[in-house]
């Protein structure tokens, strides 16, 4: 293996690499193409962008995590980002949400889910406002809440379109 030590360290290398995987901090086998060891401490990953041109404005990304992947049966084998997480500037004051991104087998990623700076979460909007705000598709707009692995029992709530109908229900089954 390659170990690189910090100057105040003579045993443990800060950065290890073997058999094309890396460890930073510490003496431990690395298991992941990246892993981070921390002794007695919860290791932490930090982002920190420097905007030289002011302050940040709503709609701005402070940082993210994008998976992608390289396939050959999806536009025509680009490398195509399917999954994000991204810290985004809202407002004014630089509060930040997170928005949560998908995508498709043929599609780019788009953002599904955001939790505001206020602690609201919104599944289908960008911008809720309530706690929780659930936005779907017409004749997709249900929540359904079940506990013990029972999909018969729990409760339903309902505002999809039917048959032309607007039609709205609450179900609850004990």
């Amino acid at each position: 293996y390659m170990g690189i030590w910090d100057s105040g360290s003579s045993s443990d290398p800060t950065l290890k690499c073997q058999t094309g995987k890396v460890v930073i901090g510490g003496d431990a086998t690395p298991d992941e193409l990246l892993h981070i060891y921390e002794r007695d401490a919860a290791p932490k990953i930090r982002f920190e962008q420097f905007d030289s041109s002011g302050a940040p404005t709503s709609g701005d990304v402070v940082g993210g995590i994008e998976w992608s992947i390289n396939d050959d049966s999806s536009f025509s084998g680009a490398d195509t980002v399917r999954t994000k997480i991204l810290s985004v500037i809202e407002g004014t004051t630089a509060q930040t949400a997170l928005a949560f991104h998908t995508g498709a087998s043929n599609t780019a990623s788009a953002e599904k889910m955001r939790l505001t700076n206020d602690g609201k979460l919104g599944i289908g909007t960008s911008s809720p406002d309530c706690t929780l705000e659930v936005n779907g598709s017409a004749n997709s707009e249900q929540v359904i809440i079940t506990g013990g692995g029972n999909s018969s029992r729990g409760l339903s709530i309902s505002t999809a379109a039917n048959a032309g109908q607007n039609d709205a229900h609450v179900i609850f089954n004990a």
